[in-house]
């Protein structure tokens, strides 16, 4: 799941005998419905993903580990941000946070769980509480020396900024992101900070440059098989570039066919006001 081998990490889920996997103990079958939700997450399947978790925490209960629980309320917090359960995520986030602060060298967790609370405010309209969380990710991650927090802080920063209108300060967000050397390549946060660099360079009417940032970020989601980004693509190209209700239309539906309501409502907002 990590080097994002979904495929592989569901053939060797599926290799675990069931039979064998009730005679083991609570931490062995917490991992197994721990890692099934993880792999339903990842496939954009939330709610899927909720169900296993809440398995899973049937199992937790009786680990004695901190560190088990905390990443628990943490990846449940990101599952229940993805539905727009705002205050049952900040809820868990909060409680991960707790937890990760209390543990010696969890910088990393703390500057992503700090983001998830921030992400939250950001969808309850609470966009300075959001701004000031987000820099304060960013400010740990950077003195911490962490890159993949720090690009994602600036990530998601750029979203924030884009969400106030702050055109000019989106972009130069999603260029940090950008620009910060990772020791490992990340493509998904790739594909998506260069799609949210498109759509600020489109509303700036730099069209060329906001056409080459979308290409770019178009190849990427075509070789990660990510309906949802090339459908997210689609809308902001029928929008910026071709004037192409069809194509428009279908990407919206590939949207709400894979239940992605919030990206769906964003975006149809978007487009209402666009046009």
């Amino acid at each position: 799941m990590m080097v994002q081998e979904f495929e592989g990490s569901k053939a060797l889920l599926k290799q675990i005998d069931i039979e064998e996997k009730q005679k083991t103990d609570d931490m062995i079958q917490y991992y197994y419905f721990f890692f099934n939700g993880m792999y339903e997450f990842y496939k954009n399947r939330f709610s899927d993903a909720i169900n296993y978790y809440h398995i899973a925490e049937t199992r937790l209960r009786n680990v004695p580990d901190e560190l088990e629980r905390a990443e628990f309320n943490y990846q449940l917090a990101i599952a229940y941000y993805k539905i727009a359960q705002n205050h049952f995520s900040i809820n868990h986030a909060k409680k991960a946070l707790e937890s990760f602060k209390s543990a010696d060298l969890q910088e990393s967790r703390v500057a992503t769980t700090l983001m998830v609370i921030a992400s939250n405010k950001m969808d309850l309209n609470q966009l300075v509480q959001a701004e000031s969380t987000y820099k304060d990710a960013i400010n740990l991650a950077a003195a911490s020396n962490l890159d993949l927090p720090q690009a994602l802080g600036y990530f998601n920063l750029g979203i924030c900024y884009e969400r106030q209108g702050k055109l000019a300060e989106a972009f130069d967000s999603f260029q940090n992101s950008l620009s910060i050397e990772l020791k490992k390549p990340h493509k998904t946060l790739n594909m998506r900070t260069k799609y949210m660099l498109a759509r600020v360079l489109f509303q700036l009417d730099k069209t060329a440059e906001g056409l080459e940032a979308h290409n770019e970020s178009l190849m990427l989601a075509n070789e990660l098989s990510d309906n949802a980004y090339i459908a997210k693509l689609n809308i902001i190209h029928s929008m910026y570039v071709k004037d192409d209700e069809i194509q428009l239309d279908a990407a919206l539906n590939v949207l709400k066919n894979q239940k992605l309501w919030k990206d769906a409502a964003e975006l149809s907002i978007m487009v209402a006001r666009f046009f």
